[in-house]
């Protein structure tokens, strides 16, 4: 069981990675970040403690919040940027 809980954690992350419905996605990323930090809490008392996940969990929550805040981003642009650019006046 200690190996399937190590596995639910990648799988929510690696979903999220490869996720191309942008409505999903900050659910997805909402699971994983949690899946994440889970992990996290349950590697925190193990001795001796497994940097390498440890490495693994910090570089994956890392990129979750760098995610949900370009999806936050994008959704609050609703649409490309240059859109947002207004013409000059007096140009028709």
């Amino acid at each position: 069981m200690h190996n399937q809980k190590r596995t639910d954690w990648r799988e929510h992350y690696t979903h999220v990675l490869f996720e191309a419905n942008a409505e999903k996605l900050q659910m997805g990323i909402e699971a994983a970040h949690k899946a994440v930090q889970q992990r996290i809490c349950e590697l925190w008392d193990v001795e001796p403690a497994d940097i390498r996940e440890l490495c693994e969990l910090a570089s994956a929550s890392y990129f979750l919040g760098l995610l949900s805040t370009i999806t936050e981003q994008n959704h609050k642009a609703k649409g490309p940027i240059y859109s947002t650019v207004k013409p000059a006046e007096g140009r028709t």
